[in-house]
């Protein structure tokens, strides 16, 4: 599991927590990976979000389970603080306060901040300050290089998932 966008100090936040990210399979008996799901944790004083968007088009909204989401293309999903929805055979979006994300089942994400995240996140999709320079900044906020960066942004129990006999871990690339 990696991490896109995390908020640098999520106690600091007026609009509550956000974390995106995602999470990837084998998917050729080459190695090639792709994702399988994307998650986004949206939490605030009053409510707790989390979204589990699958590859198979299915999701788990709030402990809901949601076998396809084609099923939201008519009526969307929703709560005070979030919006889900399929807007075409492949896309889904998510909205939350100050954040969209658009994810296809063929692997691609978009995510979209609103200026209030600028400078306030960090994550494989960088800090969102203007400067592309410095993007490439570890959890810890050292400048690293491209595997270091991207290792500081994967979950640690990502490394449990390899079996023993594998050569390659799941989550080095």
């Amino acid at each position: 599991k990696y991490t896109l966008v995390q908020l640098k100090n999520p106690s600091a936040s007026e609009r509550g927590t956000l974390k995106i990210s995602y999470t990837e399979k084998e998917c050729s008996q080459i190695g090639i990976m792709c994702i399988s799901s994307v998650s986004i944790i949206y939490n605030t004083d009053e409510e707790k979000n989390t979204i589990v968007l699958h590859a198979d088009n299915s999701a788990l909204i709030n402990g809901e389970e949601i076998a396809d989401l084609a099923s939201l293309r008519q009526e969307a999903w929703e709560n005070k603080h979030l919006y889900v929805k399929q807007m075409s055979s492949l896309f889904v979006i998510v909205q939350g306060f100050g954040y969209s994300v658009l994810y296809d089942r063929n692997g691609r994400i978009y995510i979209s901040l609103e200026p209030y995240y600028a400078d306030k996140i960090m994550g494989l999709c960088g800090n969102n300050d203007g400067n592309s320079e410095n993007d490439q900044t570890n959890a810890d906020g050292i400048p690293s290089d491209l595997k270091s960066f991207g290792d500081s942004f994967r979950d640690t129990t990502c490394a449990l998932l390899a079996p023993p006999n594998q050569s390659r871990k799941p989550c080095s690339t």
